[in-house]
């Protein structure tokens, strides 16, 4: 009979537990909680949650809402957090344009790993970057955001037609052949005692052995 009582009760509290999550009213959602939203209206991440209040937080399926919330253009991370009793938080991490892109006419904001996305553009002039699929533009970014300052700030547009064809044309019209994007501290030492050389190409593809050309290459667009 003690046994039996044990698991009558056991019982029992799963079914109040049970009711307490699923059925009261007092955890069930009241107020949607935006955070980390800047560029994105808040209101935008909300409406694409999509959620219904009145719903026991313990319902919430955290992966679909944040599969929803990242359709939004400029939002690059998703996290889901139960307020309990009453509250649902969405954190959002949005994108942080490094660069413009154009893919089929249209002008894309690109971000810190190559994602091209539409943004409105704002504040300073964006270095361009153009690269034939995305992990071509992955690797341009790659290199363009290494870049010390006063290399960047010179640099007109970043070429890629592979990963490990990474070219920076130049406000002045010279270009810096870079190649993949490691060894990125090599090259740009090398490049420093390059540039002293005028010259309407550098190679720092291979920093162990650079060099200069007369010949330009073949852009793409």
């Amino acid at each position: 009979m003690q046994a039996g009582a044990f698991v009558m009760l056991g019982l029992g509290l799963v079914v109040a537990l049970a009711w307490v999550l699923l059925a009261s009213p007092y955890l069930r959602i009241e107020r949607v909680i935006v955070r980390g939203a800047e560029a994105v209206p808040v209101n935008s991440v909300v409406l694409a949650a999509d959620v219904e209040f009145g719903t026991p937080l313990a319902l919430i399926r955290p992966a679909d809402l944040i599969e929803r919330v990242s359709t939004l253009d400029r939002v690059g991370e998703v996290q889901i957090v139960r307020g309990w009793p009453n509250e649902l938080v969405i954190e959002i991490k949005e994108r942080n344009p490094i660069a413009v892109t154009v893919i089929a006419g249209q002008v894309l904001l690109v971000d810190d790993q190559g994602v091209a996305y539409a943004g409105k553009i704002t504040g300073a002039a964006l270095p361009r970057v153009q690269a034939l699929d995305d992990r071509a533009r992955k690797a341009a970014v790659a290199v363009t955001s290494k870049l010390p300052d006063w290399l960047q700030v010179d640099v007109a547009q970043t070429r890629a037609s592979t990963p490990d064809d990474v070219t920076l044309v130049m406000r002045d019209g010279s270009e810096i052949v870079w190649g993949a994007p490691e060894r990125a501290d090599e090259k740009v030492d090398v490049l420093r005692v390059l540039l002293r050389l005028p010259s309407p190409i550098y190679d720092v593809s291979a920093p162990d052995v650079p060099t200069i050309r007369n010949t330009a290459r073949t852009s793409f667009e």
